[in-house]
């Protein structure tokens, strides 16, 4: 039944493609006779083909974020605008805080897509995954999320989809801001920013403060009863209760508090070199619970924590040759360390010790620990393109490229006061390069075919192919049709392969696996993308992809301290797994006028591992967004001033959760929120806003990863600027 089901939504996929295809085909018909009016071609992007094109040229599938979007949505990280893209999911299970948050692009999963901004690789290559809360959040230009597999292009990671952010060139002379806003749970933000530009160059340093109280202190949560000792989890989604009434919460805090300063320099030294160096040094420190085992002198509880500093530097630019050549390059540092205490077994010992036992023989033996990892990322990345033209070829647009990196990766655990590690130390420096080469063929003035490979070469896994061939139809400005297939790869994280052991929970050891193989990815999809007259944008996209040798956790009960009393669970990564993703995503943007403006997305998705048929966790069936924006300019007391005002949606049905303690996935309910933002620009001088998130649910029951985010959020402010 399962599989007929996966058969019926592939096919349903092509035939509403297909279908939306043919009514684009029509209405071009019917508009044939009319006048040909100047045509806008929309946005200019590069992650598609890293090199500059209209949008409507883009042979995949890539939404565009703009700078208004941004300034005008009550974002309190920028990863929320990601959530208004078809098939992206954020997963934030801490709130605005650095634990358990990732990005999923078209239900292919975490850990397995790139972040860049400005060039910068902003994964981290010890843990795989991207801290959302150290992006930027001011100073943006526009954000570019390309979905499907992009590994012809940029490599391991790239598996699922490459986002790209961009920052702002500063306007010219000097320019500043000061902006500070409050909300519930004692939430505040202040930024600053302060920018001089000029014909040859520019320079911007951005500044900003932010924190919250524990918002697990609010009245109302959905139940959940847990045993901090067994680590069983249970919950009520049915009970409507008072925080005074449940179990399980009530000694863990999770505020939060982040400083972040990113200086920027612009350069254009003639009319061939633009150059972009991007900085940034962030710190932050997230409450992380109260420990059950350890107390102070007065016998309290004493906190866990988290903290999180990171430093990054890159230096990007292109230099154009000639009118039809030009070489680009990328030089990158990208350095994140954790520090977290916490509760950890001795180790270094073997799991068979007795001395592994707590006294009495009834439970492990635990010493306070401080732990420290993290990963130095180094990149380097040159290109070169060259357009060739000739009576026998055609027109072509060839760039080579290649990449080298090199990531020193470290973890230590050790005792508290004493400094005796608890675990063996992990401190090794791993190097992997690739070429890469990509050929974009236009047939004509209505086809272009573009092929690529990549070849990547690494230390501790075998070398790895990725090509990618797609075919891009514009039979006029309006409508573009585009078929594409690639291949992709995902290596392992360092802390999988090389990672030490450690004590992710009471009762679970977590272990590496120096065996374990990069991912694989074949990927197919068809799209369409058209433009209704001048105001309306369609897009229509359906994809089906296979992925093996996925990295999958295994979990195995063994005895501790030679006694038959006491188990853990003994948990490490294996390639085992093969999975089928499919689905179908669409996007629009509808003006109604200059000052209104709509803008919506759906995606069908179905993800489920071809080996058991069951569905992949964290990947619901259907997502969905809709915002509206409203802008007007008013004159009063012979001021121009200016009103905004979005409101925006997003939802998705129910799906499934992991529990680190129980062998099956639980289903949860699915979820509408809505957000507000509105303000007024004062005489171009100052902002007055008020922002809204959850504004209907105050219990918030937007499960991710295995909990839940803040609930409703209220935040007013004031920017000043010149």
């Amino acid at each position: 039944m399962k599989k007929e089901r996966k058969g019926i939504l592939c096919c349903l996929a092509l035939v509403v493609t297909f279908l939306f295809c043919g009514v684009c085909l029509a209405y071009d018909q019917s508009l044939k006779n009319e006048p040909d009016d100047a045509v806008d071609l929309g946005e200019v992007v590069v992650s598609a083909t890293k090199s500059e094109k209209m949008i409507v040229d883009t042979p995949v599938s890539i939404s565009v974020i703009k700078k208004d979007e941004l300034d005008q949505a009550p974002n309190v990280t920028i990863d929320e605008a990601f959530r208004y893209t078809p098939s992206v999911q954020v997963i934030r299970g801490e709130g605005i805080g650095t634990t358990h948050n990732f990005i999923n692009i078209r239900g292919i999963g975490t850990k397995r897509n790139l972040l860049y901004v400005d060039g910068v690789n902003m994964v981290e290559s010890m843990s795989g995954n991207t801290t959302l809360s150290l992006l930027p959040t001011q100073g943006v230009e526009k954000i570019e999320i390309l979905r499907g597999p992009s590994s012809a292009l940029y490599g391991g990671r790239g598996m699922s989809g490459v986002i790209n952010m961009f920052s702002s060139p500063p306007e010219k002379g000097v320019k500043g801001c000061v902006k500070s806003f409050f909300g519930n749970y004692d939430f505040k933000k202040y930024n600053t920013n302060i920018s001089y530009g000029s014909d040859k160059w520019g320079i911007a340093l951005d500044a900003s403060n932010t924190g919250t109280d524990n918002y697990w202190s609010r009245d109302n949560m959905i139940k959940r009863t847990y045993d901090y000792r067994s680590g069983d989890y249970s919950y009520d989604f049915d009970a409507d209760y008072e925080k005074s009434d449940h179990v399980g919460w009530e000694n863990w805090n999770r505020d939060y508090e982040e400083k972040s300063i990113q200086p920027k320099i612009f350069l254009t030294p003639n009319d061939d070199t633009r150059i972009t160096v991007s900085m940034g040094y962030m710190e932050n420190e997230t409450g992380n619970g109260y420990t059950d085992r350890y107390t102070d002198a007065n016998g309290n509880d004493v906190e866990k924590y988290l903290e999180k500093d990171k430093e990054f530097i890159g230096l990007s630019g292109k230099t154009n040759l000639s009118d039809s050549s030009n070489i680009s390059y990328r030089l990158t540092y990208h350095h994140l360390e954790s520090k977290n205490t916490g509760e950890n077994m001795d180790l270094a010992k073997s799991l068979d010790d007795p001395a592994q036992l707590a006294p009495g023989g009834r439970a492990p033996q635990f010493y306070r620990s401080e732990s420290s990892q993290g990963s130095k990322d180094y990149e380097f990345e040159l290109s070169y393109s060259k357009s060739l033209t000739s009576q026998m070829l055609g027109d072509h647009n060839l760039t080579v490229g290649m990449q080298y990196q090199s990531n020193n990766v470290y973890w230590s655990i050790q005792e508290q006061g004493t400094g005796r590690s608890l675990t063996n130390p992990v401190d090794t420096t791993k190097t992997g390069y690739s070429l890469y080469l990509q050929d974009e063929y236009f047939i004509n003035d209505k086809f272009t075919l573009t092929s690529g490979l990549r070849g990547d070469m690494y230390d501790e896994f075998d070398e790895q192919l990725s090509p990618k061939l797609a075919l891009h139809f514009k039979p006029n400005p309006d409508t573009q049709y585009f078929i594409s297939s690639g291949y992709a790869f995902n290596p392992p994280s360092y802390s999988q392969k090389f990672g030490t052991d450690w004590n992710m929970t009471a009762y679970t050891i977590r272990t590496n696996n120096s065996n374990l193989d990069a991912e694989k990815l074949w990927s197919a999809e068809i799209g369409v993308r058209k433009r209704f007259k001048e105001n309306l944008n369609c897009s229509l996209s359906a994809y089906y992809a296979e992925a093996r040798d996925l990295i999958e956790s295994i979990k195995e009960k063994k005895k501790i301290g030679g006694s038959n009393k006491v188990t853990m669970t003994y948990e490490y990564h294996d390639n085992i797994d093969r999975a089928v993703m499919q689905g179908i995503e669409s996007e629009i943007t509808y003006d109604f006028n200059k000052h209104h403006h709509l803008t919506g997305s759906f995606s069908i998705m179905d993800a489920e591992n071809a080996q058991t048929d069951k569905k992949l966790p964290q990947i619901p069936e259907m997502m969905g967004s809709i915002a509206y924006q409203y802008n007007r300019d008013f004159n009063l007391f012979g001021q121009e001033h200016k009103f905004w005002s979005t409101v925006r949606g997003r939802g998705q049905n129910a799906f499934l959760i992991e529990e680190y303690s129980v062998d099956e996935p639980k289903e949860v309910s699915g979820f509408f929120v809505v957000d507000l933002s509105m303000g007024i620009d004062v005489a171009k001088h100052a902002k007055l806003f008020l922002n809204a998130t959850n504004l209907f649910d105050k219990d918030y029951r937007e499960f991710t990863y295995t909990r839940y985010q803040s609930g409703r959020m209220v935040m007013f402010g004031a920017e000043i600027y010149f």
